[in-house]
C-alpha cells in the first residue's frame, strides 16, 4: 500500500503531517522511494476488516477492472496516524507501507537533536537539554492529593497523606521509533472517608504515551487514567530547578507575570480573610518557568490550570483532573462559612472512568 504526500511550497523541508490510512500491519512504519524508514505515531487504531472488505466487495475499480489487494489480508485496520515526513519543493512524495515490529530501545529512551529522555523504572523521565547542556530528573511524576472542595474552590483536607508516582513500577514499556508507551498503577481511596482513614484500596490505572519530534525540542503526551474515586485532585508534576520568584502564562491579550508565593498564604485566617489565598493559576494554553539562560514549560491541549510548587518555588504541577461530588459545600478547610453555590450532587463531576488527557 502507497500514498503521496503533497506540500506545494517552493522548498524542501520536514514537517509532522496527520492523516489517516489503512494498513494491513498492526504494527508498520513509512518507507520512501530509497527504502528509508520512517517512524510513525498511531493515533488511533481500529480493525476494520469486514467493513473494508464489504465496501470493496461492491466496487468495479477503474474501467471494470480491480486488483483487489485487500482480498488476502486477514485483517484490515484503520488508522489515524502522525509522523514527520520530508517533501521536495513544488511537488509529492509516495510513501510505502511496511511492517514493523516493536522493539525495546536500547536505553528505553527517546533522543533527537535537542533532546534525550531515559523513561526510569518508575515512570519518572529524566531530559537532558543538549542545546543547554542541563539534565532535568523526576520529571512526569503524578501526584495524588485529596480534594474537599466544590466546583468552584479546591480546598485540602486536613492530615491528608499525597500520593505519587515515585513509588510505582512501570509495566508493558514498548519503545517503537520516536514513540514511548507504558502503564503505571497507583493505590488511592474511595471517598473522603477512606482518606481519613488511611484506606487505599482502589487501582488507578495510567497509561503514558510519549512522541518526541524528530525536529522539535518538544516532548508531547497522551495520559489515559481509570479513575476509581472521589474528593480528590490528579497532578502531574514537572521539577525543573528554576527557583523562579514570578511564573508566565498567556491569557487572552498576551503573557501575564505572576508570583509563586503570597506572604498572606499562611497567616489569612489571622488577617480576617474569607479565604485561603493560593497560587493556583489559570492560562490559556501554556505556562513557563526561565532563567537568563533557558526556558522550560507545559503546553496544555486540556486543563488549563497550573501551580507552582517546590523548593524555592521551581516545579511546575500541571492539574489534569478534580473529582468533587457537590456543585457547593460549606465550611470548608480552605473557605470556611456558607457554601459558594447550591449544595447540589453532581456526580458527573465525580469523573468516574475512563479520561484521557494531552499535554506536551
Amino acid at each position: 500500500m502507497a500514498f503521496r504526500k503533497r506540500l506545494y511550497l517552493p522548498y524542501e523541508r520536514e514537517e509532522e503531517a496527520r492523516f489517516e490510512l489503512l494498513s494491513p500491519y498492526e504494527e508498520f512504519s513509512l518507507a520512501d522511494p530509497e527504502g528509508r524508514l520512517v517512524p510513525v505515531r498511531v493515533l488511533r487504531r481500529e480493525d476494520a476488516t469486514q467493513r473494508v472488505k464489504k465496501a470493496l466487495a461492491f466496487s468495479n475499480g477503474v474501467n471494470g477492472r480491480y486488483d483487489n489487494f485487500w482480498e488476502d489480508c486477514d485483517h484490515i485496520y484503520e488508522c489515524e496516524v502522525s509522523s514527520v515526513l520530508s517533501a521536495p519543493a513544488m511537488g509529492y512524495e509516495t510513501y510505502r507501507v511496511v511492517e514493523a515490529k516493536a522493539q525495546d530501545a536500547p536505553g528505553n529512551g527517546l533522543e533527537n537533536d535537542s533532546i534525550r529522555i531515559d523513561i526510569e523504572a518508575n515512570g519518572s523521565l529524566s531530559i537532558f537539554d543538549k542545546t543547554c547542556n542541563r539534565q532535568y530528573s523526576g520529571m512526569l511524576v503524578f501526584e495524588d492529593q485529596g480534594d474537599a472542595g466544590d466546583s468552584y474552590d479546591y480546598s485540602s483536607v486536613p492530615g491528608d497523606t499525597v500520593l505519587t508516582s515515585e513509588w510505582a513500577q512501570t509495566g508493558n514499556l514498548r519503545v517503537t521509533g520516536n514513540t514511548a508507551g507504558y502503564e503505571l498503577e497507583m493505590m488511592i481511596p474511595r471517598n473522603l472517608e477512606q482518606r481519613r482513614a488511611g484506606q487505599m484500596d482502589q487501582r488507578m490505572n495510567i497509561r503514558v504515551e510519549l512522541t518526541l519530534q524528530p525536529n522539535k525540542p518538544q516532548c508531547d503526551f497522551r495520559v489515559k487514567v481509570k479513575n476509581p474515586g472521589t474528593d480528590h485532585r490528579l497532578r502531574v508534576k514537572f521539577p525543573i530547578g528554576i527557583k523562579s520568584r514570578f511564573s508566565y502564562a498567556d491569557q487572552t491579550f498576551g503573557i501575564i507575570e505572576r508570583p509563586t508565593s503570597l506572604e498572606t498564604a499562611e497567616c489569612w485566617r489571622e488577617e480576617g480573610w474569607t479565604e485561603k489565598p493560593r497560587c493556583i493559576e489559570p492560562m490559556q494554553s501554556y505556562v513557563y518557568l526561565r532563567d537568563e539562560k533557558t526556558a522550560v514549560g507545559v503546553i496544555a491541549d486540556s486543563v488549563k490550570e497550573y501551580e507552582i510548587v517546590g523548593d524555592g518555588f521551581d516545579t511546575i504541577a500541571y492539574t489534569l483532573f478534580r473529582s468533587f461530588p457537590k456543585m457547593g459545600r460549606a465550611n470548608l478547610e480552605d473557605r470556611p462559612g456558607r457554601a459558594s453555590g447550591k449544595e447540589w450532587d453532581t456526580p458527573d463531576n465525580m469523573l468516574i472512568g475512563e479520561m484521557e488527557y494531552t499535554f506536551s
